[in-house]
């Protein structure tokens, strides 16, 4: 297999528990979800390929999934929703240069019983999954970042936007720009726009959505993307590395250093959408975020303001409540790193009644 680069998620599995080891490098916020009852996490088995696990909320014995990715870059981005687990695809090539990137998409339910079926009625996959869409605008504009003469930052994240559509927000200190070739903007023919003097000596940064939509062709079992466009720009509030989350028609994006931005809709149409921040507070930054999968409702976790305070949530919107909580008031995981993390949020969102457990047949 691909060998990969760096880790996000690693478990040790135990002929008896699951245990996960060790934060991601940069100690970003956790990302967990919730499904039914169980929580889901994507885990990078001993070659570095990436397969889920998913274990009951109250339990201590979890099931490893089936493999659904290959990724050899950093950091790893996925996501639970429109009954879908969509994960990031990508590989190094031999110059230790990007050489794919692209998205996954996976029906949940199937997921959770072990199978990898791409879209409503087709076939569980045997090998290599097809992918949902390759992210041409990463590689277009990775090509322009060429011609810096400075380091060349990408930050980039996906965000599912509907059963079968996604936005990809790229955050970048570089210049030029990128067209879509053709009639059209879509950007499957894309054009390069070449940076100017000053660009390729300082770096400008920037902030691009774009979208794109894929249709599944069940006579040769593949998708048939539709191309991405650009979808809008937004201002830079940040320069670090983020995780993207959506409420309705906002945007959200959770930083590495556990801060929190809205890009909410514009009141208007042709409007740009203004980035705010929502949460920065430096002595109690986001540690973990969850993600009820049934009710589409994302709780972000707070660290203690002090040593020995009590560590709080609040549901993802544009004016947080804080929830204090005794983490000493449920029962704690026998996991430990991001899976424990994940377990123990999710068991205070159950006994706060934030997250239903299913009825018990």
């Amino acid at each position: 297999m691909i060998s990969r680069t760096y880790l996000l998620l690693w478990l040790i599995i135990s002929c008896t528990a699951a245990q996960a080891v060790g934060p991601p490098p940069k100690q970003e916020p956790v990302r967990g979800a919730v499904v039914g009852g169980k929580v889901l996490l994507p885990l990078y088995d001993e070659e570095e390929d990436i397969t889920t696990w998913s274990q009951p909320i109250g339990g201590e014995r979890g099931a490893r999934g089936p493999w659904c990715s290959s990724f050899s870059l950093s950091p790893l981005r996925w996501h639970v929703g429109h009954g879908a687990f969509w994960i990031c695809d990508g590989q190094l090539g031999l110059d230790d240069r990007p050489a794919f990137e692209g998205l996954d998409r996976y029906e949940l339910a199937e997921l959770l019983k072990g199978r990898l079926v791409c879209a409503p009625g087709a076939k569980p996959a045997k090998g290599l999954p097809p992918g949902f869409a390759a992210a041409h605008p990463l590689g277009a504009l990775r090509t322009i970042a060429e011609e810096m003469e400075f380091p060349p930052v990408f930050h980039y994240d996906y965000l599912p936007a509907g059963r079968f559509e996604a936005k990809l927000f790229v955050l970048r200190n570089t210049g030029g720009w990128i067209g879509g070739g053709g009639e059209t903007a879509l950007l499957g023919a894309t054009v390069l726009g070449d940076p100017t003097e000053e660009e390729k000596r300082a770096p400008r940064w920037s902030l691009t959505c774009y979208s794109t939509r894929s249709r599944w062709d069940a006579e040769v079992g593949h998708w048939r993307s539709q191309g991405w466009s650009e979808e809008c720009k937004l201002e830079v509030r940040f320069k670090e590395a983020f995780q993207a989350l959506a409420k309705g028609d906002d945007y959200y994006f959770v930083t590495s250093s556990g801060k929190l931005f809205r890009a909410g809709k514009p009141a208007k149409r042709g409007q740009a959408r203004k980035v705010e921040p929502v949460w920065t507070d430096p002595d109690r930054r986001i540690a973990a975020f969850v993600t009820d999968a049934d009710t589409n409702r994302t709780f972000l976790f707070c660290k203690p303001a002090k040593a020995g305070g009590r560590p709080s949530y609040f549901e993802l919107g544009p004016r947080p409540k804080l929830v204090e909580y005794d983490p000493k008031s449920v029962k704690a995981p026998k996991a430990t790193g991001p899976l424990g993390t994940v377990l123990l949020c999710a068991r205070v969102l159950v006994k706060d009644g934030k997250v239903k457990l299913p009825a018990k047949k």
